[in-house]
């Protein structure tokens, strides 16, 4: 049986759950360039992706900007 690969593990991580930043993408898929998939979904398969800047917790208690991916259906 074939393994997904790291796109097609983001795409159904976004049906899924609604979205995906890089850490999600990192800890939940093992991918270290979220964008990259990104863009190659966008821009070799046509999926139409939306990117939200969110604040996250960051370190010591700061708030960071992160993009957040998700389908636009």
């Amino acid at each position: 049986m074939r393994r997904k690969s790291q796109k097609e593990q983001i795409l159904q991580y976004m049906q899924l759950t609604g979205g995906i930043t890089t850490k999600e993408a990192w800890d939940n898929i093992g991918c270290s360039r979220l964008s990259g998939r990104i863009y190659e979904l966008i821009h070799e398969d046509g999926y139409d992706i939306k990117k939200e800047m969110v604040k996250v917790p960051g370190r010591h208690g700061t708030k960071a900007r992160v993009a957040r991916y998700s389908l636009d259906e």
